[in-house]
């Protein structure tokens, strides 16, 4: 979360758990493990996915509480 709030921009963190924060401070965390786990996250282009994806519904103003 610092690393948003210190760019002042949405920060995402790609990993076995991965998690999105705001700058105002704001974060969700998912954590892929036991029965949850997909091994599609692990593959090359998702961070991209992502990215797209935020991106795209940044774009479109929506707003997520």
């Amino acid at each position: 979360m610092s690393a948003a709030a210190h760019t002042d921009c949405i920060a995402l963190h790609k990993g076995a758990e991965s998690g999105i924060a705001q700058p105002g401070g704001s974060a969700g965390l998912h954590s892929a493990t036991a029965d949850r786990a997909t091994s599609w996250f692990a593959i090359v282009g998702v961070g991209d996915v992502y990215a797209d994806f935020i991106s795209g519904v940044l774009a479109r103003d929506v707003r997520v509480n």
